[in-house]
């Protein structure tokens, strides 16, 4: 299986220094729940990020257990491949992005 994924580093001011978190951003919702999950074992990270429908806002977190709740950490990671791929709302000085997780809504805000 081919897959197209972002690792980031998060809570860090030099690469390879903080929280690694993988974030896969498919094209559309492909994977079930265990594909999520045994992706997420093989990463072998604390939590791993999924963006499913972007322009809804709709991301999971998994790690090795299955689904969990976002974090600091991986909403950093969300939020920064969301401006990296346009998703995000333009407000001026800052862009905007709303996350909706497990009926969560969290509102995540970018400094341009």
């Amino acid at each position: 299986m081919s897959l197209q994924y972002s690792l980031l580093d998060v809570f860090a001011n030099e690469p390879f220094q903080g929280t690694q978190i993988p974030v896969i951003c498919p094209e559309k919702d492909c994977f079930s729940d265990d594909q999520k999950t045994a992706i997420a074992r093989e990463f072998q990270q604390s939590e791993t990020v999924f963006i499913e429908g972007p322009e809804q806002g709709q991301a999971t977190v998994y790690n090795d257990n299955g689904v969990c709740l976002f974090g600091a950490h991986t909403i950093l990671a969300a939020a920064y491949m969301a401006y990296e791929r346009g998703f995000t709302k333009d407000a001026g000085n800052y862009a905007s992005y709303t996350l909706d997780h497990q009926g969560q809504h969290i509102e995540c805000f970018i400094d341009k």
